[in-house]
């Protein structure tokens, strides 16, 4: 079997290409918008989850150890990469990521494959790293995509159920608790085997969520909202609340802003979901791990008595900053 060459020019030169075109996209609905319309655009792909199966499979091949940021394949994947004709047919695949091993999938080069993968392959320039995914798909149709395909479509059949019952509940709470607008701006989301080692990420209003991450399947609604406000302009009051409120205090935290994201998302879930949910960052324990308590701590009291972001956020830095005079 012929093995073709690659190399980090291949991935650097597409890590330089913008998509002439975006896919097409609606905006999310707002309060008034009924939910499980054009304007949700949730999709599952094969050349998107292709992308994602083939950068987890390089890194488990590598021999590496990449610690939390591992990803680990299905034992069905894992098996047959184990097959001498299909790990033959995988090596071109293998050598086009090693040079971005170490990478984040949410930006750069590694978030620009999802990104024109999601609008074709043609899309990308490079004939080396198109040729590379054009080559292995039909093995990857054949062994892997069936069983990826089932998992990501149950999982968008259940989220878009679940946003028909609760969607516009959901929306109007996380814009109330964000002090902040969706406005005209469209969410894409793809659904796939496989993300990142988060389970979900995002990157300029495009959203990527695992269908095999079992606390994303748990919080699948929250998480949902808490990807898009990453995004514009319903995530615009984030940052300038969280940044604002640590140069009040001479504090420094450059994660703030995202408890502050998660603390917001998940009070909108649990309004809408019932005072029985637990958020993501309670439920996985994320809110109590030791860098992280006292900030958590601090906006659970300021949620409770305060109304605005801005509040809320100026009142839990100023808690912090007192535990630790």
């Amino acid at each position: 079997m012929r093995i073709f060459s690659f190399s980090a020019i291949a991935l650097t030169l597409l890590c330089c290409q913008v998509a002439a075109a975006q896919s097409a996209q609606g905006p999310l609905p707002s309060a008034g918008t009924a939910v499980g319309s054009d304007q949700f655009e949730i999709h599952t792909d094969e050349w998107v989850s292709l992308h994602f199966f083939a950068f987890h499979a390089a890194r488990a091949l590598s021999g590496e150890d990449y610690g939390f940021r591992t990803v680990p394949l299905f034992p069905e994947d894992a098996a047959l990469l184990d097959d001498p004709a299909i790990a033959a047919a995988f090596e071109p695949m293998a050598e086009l990521y090693r040079p971005v091993l170490k990478n984040s999938l949410f930006r750069g080069a590694l978030f620009r494959i999802a990104r024109q993968l999601g609008e074709g392959p043609e899309t990308i320039e490079s004939a080396d790293v198109r040729s590379a995914f054009e080559a292995f798909m039909p093995t990857y149709q054949e062994h892997f995509w069936p069983r990826h395909k089932a998992v990501a479509e149950a999982f968008a059949a259940e989220l878009r159920a679940e946003l028909a019952v609760h969607g516009q509940a959901l929306l109007a709470a996380t814009a109330n608790e964000l002090d902040a607008t969706w406005g005209d701006a469209g969410y894409l989301t793809y659904i796939t085997a496989y993300a990142n080692w988060a389970g979900a990420f995002s990157n300029d209003n495009i959203l990527f969520m695992s269908a095999a991450d079992p606390d994303v399947v748990a919080h699948k609604l929250e998480i949902y909202v808490h990807e898009a406000a990453h995004g514009e302009p319903i995530g615009n009051t984030i940052r300038p609340a969280a940044d604002s409120a640590l140069a009040a205090h001479d504090m420094e935290n450059n994660r703030f802003w995202h408890y502050l994201q998660f603390k917001a998302t998940g009070e909108a879930a649990k309004q809408v979901l019932g005072d029985d949910y637990v958020p993501y960052v309670r439920a996985t324990g994320l809110a109590g791990r030791s860098t992280m308590k006292i900030w958590y701590d601090a906006l659970d009291t300021a949620w409770q008595q305060h109304n605005t972001l801005e509040d809320r956020a100026m009142a839990a830095v100023a808690t912090v900053a007192a535990e630790r005079k």
